[in-house]
């Protein structure tokens, strides 16, 4: 396995889906994300569902409330996984709105999705981690696993995720318990830690990185914060961030992969609007949050244009592969959404799926 894990060319792979975009018929998502928790046991600064002013907050709160204890229902979690097995979807991913492990039932979803032969992924802040219990189930049931971190240092990750100091270690624990566990059962199991950049931890990305190596992570991701400010957090210090991110990039070994796309997502960020109609990203992966309603992508979770249906009184099978909702979809004008960290693999499906001819495409 090799390459840019975040390659738009990975989308060519999943030749029906692009010919279900180009047909407007219904086709399985590639993957699907699943929120199971909304309640989250972290406060971070600038997290996006709880920022009332970002777009996925839109729906997300109850009566004020940004950290609601909402979560799915054990038998919904289990018919969704069963519907994705059916319809051929490849992975699933759990992530937040909230903190995934927070969920009271976590490890029984998660073996149930991986008893079904789907590929799953687990986005966490790695605290329930520390448990080697968890963490064992973690590392023989998942693809990959990425454990948010967002700091170089103890203090920046207690003041920014607003922890008692006990979090530090456990997030460091849990990754070293990954690679323990992955290690001892032999898995395949992909250990990643994230750094989201803010305008308050930009100083520390190359100590992060540095960490996450250390810890024996085979991965760090560098991104960058979304929010409704745009870029403007970002325009004193940008350069100093992207010197950073990339002076972390030389701490990549054949063993360690330091993952910079700061300046890529400054670039959506730049951007704002898509310079495009067509969101064919959509098709590919959902987004099913503990509310049980499906979102066309994490920009616009817990939003009412992101909104694609409910599974309340419906399966999902039912829903996605209905006509009116492959219809619906290839008539969303991605022009109109104020963001999207997915122009460039929106940008390849675009070309892939034009029904119109290409100039002397014949000439590859």
């Amino acid at each position: 396995m090799s390459g840019d894990p975040y390659s738009p060319l990975k989308a060519l792979r999943h030749l029906d889906i692009l010919d279900g975009i180009r047909n407007a018929r219904p086709v399985r998502p590639a993957h699907v994300q699943v929120v199971l928790s909304d309640f989250c046991n972290q406060g971070c600064l600038g997290c996006a569902y709880r920022s009332p002013d970002y777009t996925s907050a839109q729906l997300f709160h109850e009566a004020g409330n940004y950290n609601p204890r909402r979560f799915m229902p054990l038998d919904k979690a289990k018919e969704i996984l069963d519907d994705c097995a059916s319809m051929g979807v490849n992975g699933v991913q759990f992530t937040g709105g909230g903190e995934p492990t927070a969920h009271p039932k976590f490890a029984e979803v998660l073996e149930y999705a991986h008893g079904l032969g789907l590929e799953c992924a687990l986005v966490s802040n790695g605290v329930a981690l520390s448990n080697p219990r968890l963490a064992s189930i973690v590392a023989q049931s998942c693809s990959w696993v990425r454990i948010s971190i967002d700091a170089g240092s103890p203090e920046t990750y207690t003041a920014t995720r607003r922890v008692p100091a006990t979090h530090w270690e456990r997030a460091r624990e849990a990754v070293r318990n990954l690679r323990q566990f992955r290690d001892r059962h032999g898995t395949a199991c992909t250990i990643g830690v994230g750094y989201v950049v803010y305008p308050y931890n930009w100083r520390e990305i190359y100590e992060g990185a540095h960490l996450a190596r250390e810890l024996g992570a085979d991965n760090v991701r560098i991104s960058a914060m979304f929010s409704a400010a745009d870029d403007v957090p970002f325009q004193d210090i940008h350069e100093g961030a992207a010197a950073n991110a990339k002076m972390a990039e030389l701490l990549s070994t054949d063993k360690f992969q330091v993952i910079n796309r700061f300046s890529d997502r400054l670039s959506d960020l730049q951007q704002k609007r898509p310079d495009y109609d067509r969101c064919g990203y959509q098709h590919f992966t959902t987004y099913i949050g503990a509310d049980l309603n499906v979102y066309r992508c994490c920009v616009y979770a817990y939003n009412e244009r992101g909104k694609i249906g409910s599974l309340k009184d419906q399966r999902f099978a039912e829903l996605w592969m209905s006509k009116d909702r492959a219809r619906g979809m290839g008539k969303f004008n991605a022009r109109a959404c104020d963001r999207c960290q997915f122009n460039n693999i929106n940008r390849t499906l675009g070309y892939a799926t034009d029904p119109d001819p290409q100039m002397h495409e014949a000439f590859v």
